[in-house]
């Protein structure tokens, strides 16, 4: 939880507080313990080359090992009005939901898989979007 909070505070100063964010732990068989975070970057900002591996490697004092962080826009993201940003959203949406109470999941059309054990706080967002 500590690495989590790290994290997510480096992503908030790099931004100047301008993103919303939802992320979620899990714990699963072959993969680990692992988060997942959907978060807004203004269109001006990118989290790509070596700073978030740098916030990786300040956050655990180890070297920054290929693969730990992957990042990538949802498609269409440039048109956040159109059917295909809204179809592509629901499915990220869904990934990073899926582990949720089985009956909550139904009830909004998510899959529901377990998402092994999590000591602490399995999921949050930034405070502009809930508490």
């Amino acid at each position: 939880m500590a690495a989590t909070t790290a994290f997510l505070k480096y992503l908030r100063e790099w931004l100047g507080g301008a993103t919303a964010y939802i992320w979620t732990r899990e714990n699963g068989g072959g993969k680990g313990s692992h988060l997942h975070i959907l978060a807004h970057y203004p269109e001006s900002r990118k989290a790509s080359g070596r700073l978030p591996m740098r916030w990786v490697e300040r956050i655990t004092g180890n070297p920054y090992k290929r693969g730990v962080i992957f990042s990538e826009p949802i498609a269409a993201a440039r048109q956040p009005n159109s059917a295909l940003y809204a179809e592509n959203l629901h499915v990220v949406l869904a990934y990073i939901l899926k582990g949720l109470e089985p009956d909550a999941a139904v009830s909004l059309g998510i899959e529901h898989e377990y998402g092994g054990r999590v000591i602490g706080k399995r999921c949050g967002t930034s405070r502009n979007i809930g508490k």
